[in-house]
């Protein structure tokens, strides 16, 4: 889907300029007085290096051919700078008012682009790109973006931040336009659809500039374009008044509303500032490469505390409530602060409704209950008495007045209405500011709750600090690469927010575990320092246990792959010259030395065509490829080009190996093995995939498998790359890079095309192997992957995209697995002495 559907025809809801409401600055006075120069020639644009301003032709060329040389002519430009701006137009009670907000944007095709658009202000700074917001409500977090150029910047990199996506469209004139032209595979796309219906107007001239004038018409609605006749550039949209605010075209005060994108001073040759774009860097900004939303502000100061005794009077200085009295009667105190205003009258109703509801259907509640109404002022409403008050607004309760400022002092109340509520043990369990237009449907619950002893303060207080907490860690692990803030910790451990996990058993082991994997048919194995492999179900079964002379060291963090038939077991260790293969029915063992400088990248158990015996595929250093029978110990091998960076088990066109080797420079290559030659025959990464794609081979035994891309849309790192468990999708996890020192993990489809992409906080370049695991949810049927990071945190991803969470633990991780049980995924995390099983659920 086009990313930027319907960029200009969602403007409905869209009425501010700098985040703030547009019509509410038209009330308070804050727009400048203007005039329109629609027609009007300005300074003349020669010295801009423009062709020189001409004379109004009319043309025969029809609607579409002035639009498809509109867009060829940004497709022709090697760069472009303009001054652009929204413009708002119109009368109030008669006089002229004009408000603007920046819209301007400077590119160049060697990677390079800059922009002021509504809140945001970004520019390249070195090898670097970096974006920040303006307005006061973002800027808070003091966070800016901060990113590798690409060698083209592309719309899908631009909008690659949903923070950044949506301001950019979140302004009056929605997405800029130059923005969509210069860098959009189907510019305008979505405003010019099959359904708009084009007529040439008779041409004009803007800012000096003959345009001709493209009239846009979608129904009802119409966009306005003028295309400058001699450069085909934009230079002015005209938005329909139907996407401004309602409140606005209602108003009577208001006349003759024009609403435009305005582009003036645009330039295609000389040099461009960008120092006028890249926002300023401040000694308390924080680099990341992907904005952090913060949390929502929650005052916890004084929740779940016990308050001292207190009093509170009524209009008439009696006492009507004293809280030691009120706790002997295990009573629940709900206190409401009130006002003389709407909203006030709002909650007094809502809290009447919520006392009669509370009577009628949980009375052993409602007698635990005693609501209280306090007055904030020492005097009623103008024209009204206490009594009168009471009853015109139908306070429930006790009725009370804040003479002594009680509320402020004690509770800190410092608005109207305010809710707060006391336990019986004088502990603050809740505090409500303002109207809640579901208090009615809320409050009931919540006071159940505390009626049956249930802390519901604590529980608030403890979500409120694990957000912070999150939040954090999330910063961190955004941190860009260029971030001066590099001392920053993470926390000792951290649960995940989406994903629920619950400790299911845990096993002791007396020796180190080293390494885990799980094979084709969900058993989990595992290996020991001291040599002994395991293999037992998730569930806990006896283990069936093997010797092997596998004498691993601590800290090694070797990898062991199992065959698909689960007899062969590989082990290996990265950057070395040697591995091991063990036979679980045989109890042999063999061991393969490689040349010295023959180190191993990665390796993978692949299935051959016409034969029942797997294959182990090897990849080294120095870019050749290993093919190992385990039964017959024949070795077969071939040399390519650049050196490899993982193999996946895919299905390859006419060859009898399933398998690809992925290219450090991010070609593919199938293995190649004749199916008309003997086994013995040289097993080569042979020759590119042709960039005509044909169609390949079923892949594990399903049709209509996609063709595979002869070179990846992104830079590979070293494997392991995992399939999806779910083998109808055909999907792979793969390591990556979106550009330099930004480090993503990409799930890639059947041709291996990115679906999506998770940014990761760094990829491990140690000798140790990533520990990466993946099982199928019996629950959603999708594959869930969990990759360990620096030993000790956990990133959960989930094949739809959306399922992505993260968690750390305290302890070293040596091992992990996902493997479905029953109805449920379970989640096997292994340290050196214990491992332990979760049950997972999203």
């Amino acid at each position: 889907m086009n990313p930027l559907q319907l960029p200009l025809l969602t403007l409905r809801s869209r009425c501010a300029f700098h985040g703030c409401v547009l019509w509410c600055m038209v009330i308070g006075g804050f727009l400048l007085p203007a005039c329109d120069r629609t027609d009007q020639v300005v300074q003349s644009s020669r010295a801009t290096g423009e062709v020189p301003t001409g004379q109004l032709i009319s043309t025969s060329q029809s609607p579409r051919a002035a639009l498809e040389a509109c867009i060829a002519a940004y497709e022709n430009l090697t760069q472009y700078q303009d001054a652009g701006f929204v413009r708002l137009l119109y009368r109030l009670d008669g006089q002229p008012v004009e408000d603007r907000a920046p819209l301007s944007v400077a590119w160049k095709n060697t990677g390079q682009l800059g922009f002021s658009v509504y809140s945001l202000k970004a520019g390249p700074s070195g090898s670097r790109w970096r974006l920040r917001f303006g307005d006061e409500q973002t800027a808070q977090d003091e966070q800016i973006l901060s990113r590798a150029l690409p060698r083209q910047v592309t719309l899908s990199w631009l909008l690659d931040d949903p923070l950044v996506s949506d301001r950019l469209s979140a302004g009056l004139a929605g997405f800029p336009p130059q923005l969509d032209l210069l860098l959009g595979t189907e510019p305008l796309a979505s405003l010019v659809d099959d359904s708009a219906q084009l007529i040439l107007r008779t041409p004009q001239v803007v800012d000096g500039r003959p345009c001709q004038v493209l009239s846009i018409q979608r129904g009802k609605v119409e966009y306005v374009m003028w295309i400058d006749q001699d450069s085909h550039l934009l230079r002015r949209l005209r938005i329909p008044n139907e996407n401004l605010a309602p409140a606005m075209l209602a108003d009577q005060r208001v006349s003759e509303i024009q609403l435009t994108i305005e582009l003036p001073d645009i330039r295609t040759s000389g040099d461009i500032d960008w120092a006028n774009f890249t926002p300023e860097i401040n000694a308390r900004d924080r680099l990341v490469t992907h904005f952090v939303p913060r949390p929502p502000a929650i005052d916890t100061t004084l929740l779940d505390r016990e308050l001292p005794p207190f009093t509170m009077q009524n209009e008439e200085g009696q006492v009507v409530v004293q809280s030691s009295t009120m706790n002997r009667d295990r009573k629940i105190l709900v206190m409401t602060w009130l006002a003389d205003h709407p909203a006030c009258r709002v909650a007094a109703s809502q809290l009447s409704v919520i006392a009669q509801q509370l009577r009628s259907s949980a009375p052993e509640v409602a007698e635990r209950i005693q609501f209280v109404c306090i007055w904030a002022a020492p005097t009623p409403p103008a024209g009204l008495t206490f009594p009168e008050l009471r009853k015109s607004w139908d306070m429930p309760g006790i009725f009370a007045v804040d003479r002594k400022a009680m509320g402020r002092d004690l509770f800190r109340v410092n608005e109207a209405p305010t809710l707060v509520v006391l336990d019986a043990n004088n502990r603050l369990q809740l505090r409500e500011l303002r109207t809640n237009p579901v208090l009615d449907q809320l409050l009931p619950r919540l006071l159940a709750q505390i009626v049956s002893g249930e802390n519901i303060a604590q529980a608030v207080v403890q979500r409120a600090h694990a957000e912070q907490l999150r939040y954090a860690v999330e910063l961190q692990l955004a941190s860009a690469s260029d971030n001066p803030r590099v001392n920053d910790s993470i926390p000792e451990s951290y649960q995940p927010a989406q994903v629920h996990l619950a400790e299911v058993s845990q096993q002791d082991s007396t020796s180190e575990s080293t390494a885990t994997t799980v094979d084709a048919n969900q058993m989990v194995w595992q290996l020991h320092g001291d040599g002994r492999l395991e293999r037992q179900s998730i569930v806990g079964d006896a283990a069936t246990s093997f010797t092997t002379p596998w004498k691993t060291v601590a800290g090694a963090m070797p990898r062991i792959q199992v065959s698909q038939d689960t007899r062969y077991i590989a082990l290996a260790e990265r950057d070395t010259n040697h591995l091991e293969i063990f036979d679980s029915q045989s109890e042999q063992n063999r061991k393969i030395e490689l040349p010295l400088n023959s180190t191993i990248v990665d390796l993978r158990w692949l299935a051959m065509h016409g034969t029942r015996s797997p294959r182990l595929a090897v990849v080294t250093r120095d870019a050749k490829t290993i093919l190992l029978d385990p039964k017959n110990r024949e070795q077969l091998s071939g040399d390519s080009a650049v050196k490899p960076a993982a193999i996946i088990s895919h299905a390859s066109a006419d060859s009898l190996v399933e398998g690809y080797v992925v290219l450090e420079n991010g070609k593919v290559e199938p293995l190649q093995l004749s199916r008309d030659s003997t086994e013995s025959a040289p097993a080569l990464p042979g020759r590119p995939i042709a960039h005509t794609r044909t169609s390949a081979p079923p892949m594990n035994g399903t049709a209509g498998a996609a063709a595979v891309q002869a070179e990846l849309d992104f830079l590979p790192a070293a494997g392991p790359w995992l399939p999806a468990r779910d083998v109808r999708s055909g999907s792979v996890l793969a390591r990556g890079w979106l550009a330099a020192e930004e480090p993503a993990l990409f799930l890639l489809d059947q041709s291996l095309t990115p679906r999506w992409h998770y940014r990761m906080p760094i990829i491990d370049t140690s000798n140790a192997w990533p520990m990466i695991a993946e099982g199928l949810d019996p629950a959603s049927g999708q594959t869930v992957w969990g990759i360990v990071e620096d030993q000790r945190t956990v990133h959960l991803l989930r094949a739809d995209g959306i399922g992505r969470d993260h968690f750390r633990v305290s302890e070293p991780i040596t091992g992990i697995a996902i493997v479905p049980s029953g109805d449920r995924l379970i989640l096997r995390i292994v340290h050196r002495s214990k491992a332990i099983n979760y049950s997972m659920s999203w």
